[in-house]
């Protein structure tokens, strides 16, 4: 002991030989530039701020202790200790408001000066919430590493809203946190993202907080996103708080990423939790930047958290851990797919007076507008049953968008919450395509179409296929179906939900359009050749294609329940084509013919040129057309056929 801190701005040696014979105390207030060595150095109840690296053998904090950086923005703090770091309950070392400041960083949004509009908050992990009158477009994006946090919390797009710092801690000994980490965002006019906070150590204990929060909105503003942290440590018995939830008030800030491991563990432990600041809201989203989480660690989402991927983009999570989604959270990739007028089961684009907007078609086909009575306007389904990564189509028009689409493998799903990739004004549901060797919980899975707008046709269902070894443990929802339209819309179809137990021989494929009546859902291709049972249920009507023969073959039994039907109708030869259709006359003319004679029309001369043909044991062709469409033709295989409904 005895030795001195220089002045500011001047570079502090102590110990540097690493004697541990060397301590230095600060107890005023203090300001240097770095400080290397391997003394321990005491701060006791001062603030010692610090322009650079700060290098230690031990270090302790006590009685109200503060180390703080000399720069308000911009700030990456470094701190490396060789031997023990120590907090007591009133010390703290902070990097809050640090970061970058309003209008600066990777996630700071589009500056909206628009007449009345509010401030939108700053991005990190969890995105910033919106102002009024702004636009998803306009908001942050998200950025950071989930496992080596050192990107600092951007600003608000106003005012003076900074984000958070970087802090990082490596320790070469035991950390014993009793006060606080923190690379909190601090409300100030606007509000900035939280920061990060990496910590490496061998030991860990106390009872502190480590925190990297985004600040509180306002009351046209939106709050800041959450920040990141990291810690690693050998062993530990830490009973304090990590917490990078978004901010409160106005429209709240997504929740950051808080990651732990212990160094000789093959799995870590995520966790996006937002501390239930958006109760009741449906902002603060967590982006997962470019889509893509693959990482050996137990996830868990809980506390109003909902993690989602950048629009257009699919959310895939891959993990040998387990994967946790409490009552309150969600994975959702509602309306992230295409946009009005876009994707490939958009529609036809009608603007004719008094037209409304069809729904986008993707697993089910979507409904048609007000005044539209040709489904050939219609979208067309697409995508894979069983493999489906497909996002939802728009409507034809308007404001639209399909849901996106998650690829989910995980070794065990404890779902208390949603997974969800629904459409939105009209839009198709999208994709779920969800692989676990376990699934538990009450909560739901779904990908429906979209309410309409007025006048419009709602969204189609999408496409869900869960690969699970039983489910004999699950008892929530799975769902592909399309949204109550509302009096004077049209309903889409429902999309298709294929369940795959890994013991099981048959899969199970369903169209459930949950009692809404009136939507189609056309088979993808002419022919659905799959192994498994197959219901259609709850006001679903499975449907072919135009001009074409629909065949299901399936070695498993087909059920179709009241109110549901496999329906061809109107679905063989166009108007007077076909071997049995009537010469083409103005008004009136004859029925046409298949199976027997069509019937004669009023004061038209009969020339009987038209065919009776088909086969009676095994009948095949499609019906031909008169003024209308002839039916179509379905060849059925299946071991049990089970029918209350129609065919």
């Amino acid at each position: 002991s005895g030795g001195s801190i220089p002045a500011e701005g001047q570079i502090a040696v102590i110990d540097p030989d690493g004697t541990g014979e060397i301590s230095v105390t600060i107890d005023s207030p203090t300001r240097v530039g770095t400080v290397l060595g391997r003394g321990h150095v005491i701060v006791d109840g001062a603030a010692f701020q610090i322009d650079g690296a700060l290098q230690t053998g031990d270090l302790t904090l006590v009685n109200g202790a503060s180390i703080e950086p000399v720069d308000s923005h911009h700030v990456r703090m470094r701190i490396t200790a060789h031997g023990d770091v120590s907090l007591d309950g009133t010390s703290t070392i902070t990097v809050a408001n640090a970061g970058y400041p309003a209008l600066d960083g990777p996630g700071t949004p589009a500056l909206v000066n628009r007449p009345g509009s509010g401030a939108s908050g700053g991005s990190h992990a969890g995105r910033g919430g919106r102002g009024r009158f702004t636009n998803d477009e306009e908001l942050g994006y998200s950025y950071g590493s989930i496992t080596e946090p050192s990107t600092m919390g951007s600003g608000a797009n106003r005012g003076n809203g900074s984000g958070g710092g970087a802090l990082r801690l490596e320790i070469g000994g035991h950390l014993t946190l009793d006060g606080t980490l923190t690379a909190d965002a601090v409300r100030d006019q606007t509000a900035g993202a939280g920061g990060s906070v990496w910590v490496e150590c061998v030991g860990f204990s106390g009872s502190g907080s480590i925190s990297a929060i985004g600040a509180n909105g306002g009351s046209v503003g939106g709050a800041g996103g959450g920040g990141r942290i990291a810690v690693y440590f050998e062993s530990t018995t830490f009973v304090g708080e990590m917490l990078a939830h978004g901010g409160a008030e106005g429209n709240p800030g997504g929740a950051g990423s808080v990651f732990t491991k212990q160094q000789a563990s093959d799995t870590g432990t995520l966790l996006f939790s937002n501390s239930n600041v958006a109760e009741g809201s449906d902002e603060g989203v967590t982006p997962i930047e470019p889509g893509s989480l693959i990482l050996d660690a137990d996830i868990v989402v809980s506390d109003g958290a909902r993690v989602t991927s950048r629009s257009q983009f699919p959310l895939q999570i891959l993990t040998q851990g387990s994967l946790s989604i409490d009552a309150s959270a969600a994975l959702d990739v509602t309306a992230q797919g295409w946009p009005a007028g876009m994707g490939p089961g958009s529609g036809a684009l009608v603007n004719g007076a008094g037209t409304g907007p069809t729904g986008g078609s993707h697993g089910g086909q979507g409904g048609t507008g007000r005044l539209i009575t040709d489904r050939a306007l219609l979208g067309a389904v697409y995508g894979s049953i069983t493999t489906p990564t497909s996002l939802g189509s728009g409507s034809s028009r308007g404001e639209s968008f399909g849901g996106g689409a998650v690829l989910l493998e995980c070794e065990s799903l404890h779902l208390d919450g949603e997974i969800a990739a629904d459409g939105r004004g009209g839009g198709a549901g999208g994709s779920l395509w969800i692989t676990c060797e376990s699934l538990v919980g009450s909560g739901m899975i779904h990908a429906n179409g979209g309410k309409p707008g007025p006048n419009g046709g709602a969204g189609g269902g999408g496409r869900v296929a869960v690969y699970v070894d039983t489910l004999s443990d699950w008892t929530g929802q799975i769902e592909a179906r399309t949204d109550d339209s509302g009096a004077g819309n049209a309903p889409g179809g429902a999309g298709s939900v294929y369940l795959k137990e890994s013991a099981e021989e048959l899969g199970l494929l369903q169209y459930d359009n949950g009692n809404i009546l009136g939507g189609l859902t056309p088979l993808t291709e002419s022919e659905l050749t799959l192994t498994a049972d197959l219901i259609v249920s709850r006001g679903a009507n499975v449907s072919g294609h135009l001009g074409e023969a629909a065949v299901i073959d399936i070695p498993g039994n087909v059920t179709i329940s009241q109110s549901s039907s496999i329906d061809l109708t109107a679905q063989g030869h166009p108007p007077f084509e076909g071997p049995g259709a009537p010469p083409e006359v103005d008004v009136d003319g004859n029925g046409a013919s298949h199976a027997a004679y069509g019937g004669h029309g009023w004061m038209v001369e009969r020339p009987m040129t038209e065919s009776v043909h088909g086969s009676f044991e095994q009948p095949e062709h499609l019906g031909s057309g008169a003024a209308g469409w002839g039916g179509g033709a379905l060849r059925l295989r299946c071991d049990t056929l089970t029918l209350d409904g129609a065919i």
